[in-house]
């Protein structure tokens, strides 16, 4: 325990000192992280939906200025509990940044693609699972609606589907960065804080007039992208 609370302050103040800077600023009050030591307990605590949690296999979240994260021993094989903090960390800037008016979409983009730029990595790669889910999406058309998840990624109808969600919203903020920069961040959040919707400022951002040039724009950039074809299957619980 003692060498977990350890690292756990190792990676928020490297989270702070990173994700404020790439950012344009972050909240100026102590941040509080809750290690939950059993599913139950986070359950308790978080307000969300047993079943909710239970179906999409949620383990983190970022509220009430702090954030709340399920204790890697909890589960059999652990997790990457560390870019989990930077993940829910990520939440609490973007929300501080755009006086909490960003969209679910744009905040569980930016979350899930930067999540591991506090440790250095340039971006939080897709699992062998999400690519081979997004590579059947693009063949068939069937991505999962922004409306589905307005609220929460917690209440899609399974995890396969919260895993294909994360994977368009990770690669939207990817091809974003890719055309635009790590520049635009600060400026696409100014815009949501003053009035303007995230789906305009991440279009004028990356030079397109509307969201949905900027959608085809996105899937033309995915097709090239070198993505696990294959069906793969997940490890049992």
């Amino acid at each position: 325990e003692v060498i977990l609370q350890d690292d756990a302050v190792d990676v928020m103040l490297a989270s702070r000192r990173v994700y404020d800077a790439l950012f344009g600023g972050g909240p100026d009050h102590d941040v509080l992280l809750d290690i939950f030591p059993t599913a139950r307990r986070f359950i308790w605590a978080s307000g969300l939906p047993p079943e909710a949690v239970r179906t999409t296999g949620v383990i983190a979240l970022s509220k009430w200025s702090r954030l709340l994260i399920t204790s890697p021993r909890s589960k059999g094989r652990g997790y990457g509990w560390k870019d989990t903090v930077a993940h829910e960390y990520i939440h609490l800037v973007v929300a501080y940044r755009t006086g909490d008016r960003a969209p679910v979409w744009l905040h569980e983009g930016l979350a899930k693609h930067l999540e591991s730029r506090w440790r250095g990595s340039d971006a939080g790669g897709l699992s062998a699972h999400q690519q081979s889910l997004l590579a059947k999406a693009i063949r068939s058309g069937e991505f999962v609606p922004f409306d589905k998840f307005k609220h929460s990624m917690a209440y899609l109808d399974s995890g396969s589907e919260a895993a294909l969600a994360f994977a368009q919203v990770s690669t939207m903020v990817a091809y974003l960065i890719e055309q635009a920069g790590d520049a635009a961040l600060p400026s696409v959040l100014d815009q949501i804080r003053d009035g303007e919707s995230a789906e305009n400022a991440v279009s004028q951002a990356t030079g397109h007039t509307t969201f949905e040039e900027f959608r085809q724009g996105w899937l033309s950039w995915l097709q090239l992208q070198p993505l696990i074809q294959e069906q793969i299957a997940t490890l049992p619980v």
